[in-house]
């Protein structure tokens, strides 16, 4: 009794394992299709409303959730505050404390301290070409990550209930 309650145990942390690493990647496809709203948000700020970038930054944290929320509303009070030196070093220090969370890759949360840096030396007009462009390059990212969770979620599902499968077949 004892060992078929085991065999079940192991086959259900098996198939948990493997939805756990699927859904894993449809958080980051998420995270990034919100990052790239947010990005076109923090666009059209700059660029129609002429606002500046601290207060654009807490517009976008009163539109987003969660650690994006967090993120801007932090990096904005930073700034109001002149914690540090430049927006480089307020994204570099909001991002690892806070976007740790979402899904988002060690590279994607490096091409947001890249973009802070870039918009922190910039004028609006700079600020906007550069926006552009991170929202260009952040769309072929979220399109090849959303192809990766369609192709790679099921593989992952079924590899863990296999590898449960497995597991249930040593075990007898």
């Amino acid at each position: 009794m004892l060992r078929y309650a085991g065999m079940v145990l192991a086959m259900a942390a098996c198939t948990a394992l493997g939805v756990c690493m699927g859904s894993s990647l449809s958080e980051r496809a998420r995270s990034l299709r919100e990052l790239e709203r947010l990005a076109a948000m923090l666009q059209r700020e700059i660029q129609y409303a002429a606002t500046p970038l601290q207060e654009a930054f807490g517009v976008l944290a009163k539109s987003s959730y969660g650690a994006f929320a967090r993120f801007f509303s932090e990096t904005a009070c930073a700034m109001e505050r002149r914690k540090a030196g430049t927006v480089e070093d307020l994204f570099k220090q909001s991002a690892e404390l806070l976007l740790q969370g979402t899904g988002l890759s060690g590279e994607d949360v490096r091409r947001l301290v890249r973009l802070g840096a870039r918009l922190g030396h910039a004028d609006a007009g700079m600020q906007v070409r550069t926006l552009a462009f991170y929202q260009e390059e952040l769309a072929q990212i979220r399109a090849r990550a959303e192809e990766d969770c369609r192709q790679k979620a099921h593989v992952y599902r079924y590899l863990g209930f296999l590898g449960g499968c497995f597991l249930v077949l040593l075990l007898l």
